[in-house]
């Protein structure tokens, strides 16, 4: 009952905000709807705007606690480093595992012409990171992803990565630094 309810509300929110963002493009309505739901920021305000909706008492479900190493960054292993569009490119000689830096949320999987298979996750500290040229995509768009957990996989060869903090694309040696 507890899922259906989830799902139910799910559905209210999300038929507002499509109807909400109508009337505002038919002038009918003036809001900030299309604004909050389109830019990178905001996703996680509503992200966890929502969390607390359907979690008002902030109690998670019965889970078991689990200690393990600390993942060790293995995206700082990279063999040589050169900007790249509007990033960098790093290239490796064995298979990493890509991990999430931090909790976050994916807002796009897919292919693109430039990048190949590619995936763009927004961090909670408002950092949008892009990986390209990706050997496997398994996450969905829109779908959470927790500090740690693996988001993808690369077979020896090139990684492409973009970092966007508060706007700001960051440079080949910022991003140097980013991967520490």
């Amino acid at each position: 009952m507890k899922n259906k309810l989830k799902w139910i509300l799910a559905f209210l929110i999300t038929l507002s905000v499509v109807m909400i963002s109508a009337l505002e493009k038919n002038g009918t309505m003036q809001t900030n709807v299309k604004q909050i739901t389109s830019t990178g920021e905001d996703f996680v305000v509503l992200r966890n705007w929502t969390k607390g909706l359907l979690n008002p008492d902030g109690k998670q479900d019965d889970s078991i606690t689990v200690t393990a190493p600390l993942y060790e960054g293995e995206l700082a292993t990279f063999s040589t480093l050169q900007p790249f569009s509007n990033g960098t490119l790093l290239s490796y000689k064995e298979n990493i595992s890509i991990r999430a830096k931090q909790d976050g949320l994916v807002i796009f999987t897919g292919h693109t012409q430039s990048l190949g298979k590619t995936m763009t996750v927004i961090y909670e500290n408002g950092e949008n990171v892009t990986y390209g040229f990706l050997d496997e995509l398994t996450i969905l768009p829109y779908t959470s992803v927790k500090e740690g957990e693996t988001i993808s996989n690369l077979t020896s060869g090139r990684l492409y990565l973009q970092v966007e903090n508060k706007g700001t694309m960051l440079d080949s040696t910022a991003i140097k630094e980013w991967l520490k």
